[in-house]
């Protein structure tokens, strides 16, 4: 059984809920992105000192959004869906940790940083990008590194 509405002939309006106005700001959206109630790594990247456009592909990552194969195949894409490098089917995970060029990026990187051991996975990532970057302020080979510290 269905239940009527009532209905009037005023126009719609949209309200911002994270303002007490109901009005969109950009500073409620920064604050509401920042805050604690939308995931523990949001304020890391969120924080970071590091470029917009960074900042929104770490976020695109997080959020498994990039047009990865698999992705692009949930969207009926009919191309191969095998990586470039290894032939395994392309995923997230096996583009940036799992493929054996991913693994040797991420070589490079831990050495070019001093690290012991590559991220092998976004939440190895999360405790590495923290424990290494935190402690580091330059870097060899000119690199300026100190601005990718996060938190």
């Amino acid at each position: 059984m269905f239940h009527s509405c009532a209905l009037n002939d005023d126009e719609d309006s949209p309200i911002w809920r994270w303002e007490k106005t109901g009005l969109f700001s950009v500073k409620t959206i920064y604050s509401h992105l920042c805050s604690n109630e939308v995931g523990t790594h949001h304020n890391d990247i969120w924080n970071a000192k590091i470029p917009l456009k960074i900042k929104i592909w770490m976020w695109l990552i997080y959020h498994n959004a990039i047009q990865t194969k698999d992705n692009l195949l949930k969207r009926n894409w009919s191309g191969d869906q095998k990586c470039a490098f290894c032939n395994e089917n392309e995923t997230l995970p096996l583009l940036f940790f799992d493929c054996s060029m991913a693994k040797y990026v991420w070589s490079m990187v831990a050495y070019v940083l001093g690290a012991r051991c590559r991220p092998a996975s976004m939440e190895q990532f999360w405790f590495w990008i923290k424990s290494i970057l935190k402690e580091k302020k330059e870097f060899s080979h000119g690199w300026a590194l100190g601005h990718w510290r996060l938190g």
